[in-house]
């Protein structure tokens, strides 16, 4: 779906495209030139822009030979536009705007069902596509999904606990085995905020609490810090971020420029971020502590009142 109304789906055998205007109380079918769309994950293998714009991962035999790739159209499927992938494993597609996107797969490597990792990019929206990484991990099964939280930090994720991270925008990729999940299939990837959940086959969603390290460079703050404290200088909400998971309880106090705690409150640690609204301090600099367990982290901040 591209908003609350519309959006297109794929189906198993017939492997038939459907697109709807009005939140799936009406649909037109569309037909297509290939064997199927989406394979046999019905849904997954496509993305939608708007009506006239969408794409689909396709699969047919042509004068004997095994065709796959993706397909683009600008005119609601009339007309297709082919980019052809050897690789006979299914591909799944994100996109971070109208032209940038990503799509992630396998490619066999002749033992059984296993298959390498292979992430393509595009930078036309779709129409031609980049192979930037193929490799063969631990488990040997391809990538399922992809999702970023923001231009740098992306995360692609495959069967059996299979993790790929990356911190300078697809540039570079980090195996990981995920923690929780080990040998369960590991099948999508997305963002709650900046924070990835991962959805695996029979163990359900996992939030991933050590990758949440902020990357952004929209993010004008310290990302090595294991505790953030934002905005500075502060008016009306007080923003706490913690970039490691803390077990213990968490004390937070405040002292104003003389060394006088002017406040001290008590936090259980339920989400990584904690929001103070309204903070009742006068203006000035004001220094804090935040302990939790054996850790501690301090620094200072700014209160201004409009």
């Amino acid at each position: 779906m591209s908003d609350s109304l519309n959006g297109m789906a794929t189906t198993s055998p017939p492997y038939k495209i459907y697109i709807t205007n009005d939140g799936w109380r009406s649909y037109k079918m569309l037909e297509h030139p290939w064997y199927s769309v989406g394979l046999e994950a019905p849904g997954k293998y496509c993305f939608f822009f708007d009506s006239l714009n969408f794409l689909v991962y396709f699969y047919v035999r042509r004068e004997g030979y095994r065709v796959t790739g993706i397909a683009r159209t600008t005119d609601g499927g009339a007309t297709w536009n082919e980019f052809l992938i050897p690789e006979p494993n299914g591909i799944s597609f994100n996109f971070e705007n109208r032209n940038l996107g990503w799509a992630v797969g396998g490619r066999s490597n002749g033992k059984g069902n296993q298959s390498a990792d292979i992430i393509y990019k595009t930078i036309d929206g779709g129409f031609t596509w980049e192979k930037i990484y193929d490799k063969e991990n631990e488990p040997v099964f391809g990538l399922q999904n992809i999702a970023f939280r923001d231009s740098l930090y992306k995360i692609a994720v495959g069967q059996f606990g299979k993790v790929l991270k990356s911190s300078d925008g697809g540039k570079s990729w980090e195996s990981i085995f995920a923690k929780y999940v080990e040998d369960a299939p590991v099948l999508h990837i997305t963002f709650a905020g900046h924070i990835a959940l991962i959805g695996s086959y029979a163990l359900g969603l996992w939030r991933m609490w050590e990758y949440e390290r902020s990357s952004s460079i929209d993010e004008k703050i310290d990302i090595h810090s294991e505790a953030l404290l934002y905005p500075n200088p502060v008016i009306d909400v007080l923003n706490i971020r913690f970039n490691d998971y803390l077990v213990n309880q968490i004390e937070f106090e405040i002292y104003n420029s003389i060394g006088e705690r002017v406040k001290k409150l008590y936090f259980d640690y339920t989400s990584d971020e904690i929001k103070i609204k309204h903070p009742d301090l006068l203006d000035g600099v004001y220094f804090y502590r935040i302990k939790s367990g054996d850790k501690i982290f301090s620094g200072s901040f700014v209160k201004f009142n409009q």
